[in-house]
């Protein structure tokens, strides 16, 4: 399989929020934002993964696809 899946950056979802960047970060990594997801690599930073389509489904219904 070769599609890839579009995604939103942590500062485009922030502005869709109308909130800064790292409350986007903090939420991804706590777990209390669900539309996607927080990974720690081996140096300690984390990298973000927000998929288009799973952040549109959690705004228009507050669930996750």
């Amino acid at each position: 399989m070769t599609d890839q899946i579009e995604t939103y950056s942590v500062e485009e979802v922030a502005h869709f929020l109308g909130k800064p960047a790292q409350f986007v970060r903090l939420g991804l990594q706590q777990g209390t934002l669900t539309f996607g997801a927080a990974v720690r690599g081996s140096g300690g930073r984390y990298s973000y993964l927000i998929p288009k389509r799973k952040f549109q489904n959690w705004l228009e219904t507050g669930d996750e696809v």
